[in-house]
């Protein structure tokens, strides 16, 4: 796993700045294999977060299935509601049966995998939905609030 590791770090070598990649990059180091899972030793919170934010996808090399389930690792708090609203969107079109919140809420990883392979067309339909259901609220309302906003920084200046 070691090997798998600075493979993977001469990759992004070649694709980040110079800069990126001794700042945030460099510093990480291999810790081992735990329940076929690698472990990687970062300096602190903070370097986790960065990392995590800004270069996942780049270390997924942006294979969609694993940018999509590694969204449960940047966010675990929210995401299961997220896979579920995809998973219920997509399978009450479709006609299909899916686990309830109940069960659903209480997901590892493993059993979203699970849950994503057999019920793909539901995700597939149910994911862009929920994303354009998203940005039709979304925007009008962040637009309303720039509107607000600078209407009271004008009253402000007069």
């Amino acid at each position: 796993m070691q090997d798998l590791w600075d493979r993977a770090l001469d990759d992004l070598r070649g694709r980040l700045s110079p800069e990126s990649f001794e700042t945030w990059l460099e510093p990480v180091r291999y810790g081992g294999l735990e329940d076929d899972v690698m472990i990687l030793r970062i300096p602190n919170k903070f370097f986790a977060d960065w990392i995590q934010s800004h270069y996942l996808a780049p270390m997924l090399d942006a294979n969609p299935v694993a940018t999509y389930l590694g969204t449960a690792v940047v966010n675990p708090v929210t995401i299961a509601v997220f896979y579920f609203t995809e998973l219920w969107i997509g399978a009450s079109l479709l006609g299909l049966h899916a686990p309830g919140w109940e069960e659903a809420r209480a997901f590892d990883a493993a059993q979203w995998w699970s849950v994503l392979k057999e019920l793909l067309p539901a995700f597939a339909l149910g994911g862009p939905l929920l994303g354009l259901a998203v940005s039709a609220v979304s925007y009008p309302l962040l637009r309303w609030l720039v509107q607000r906003y600078q209407r009271n920084q004008t009253a402000g200046e007069g």
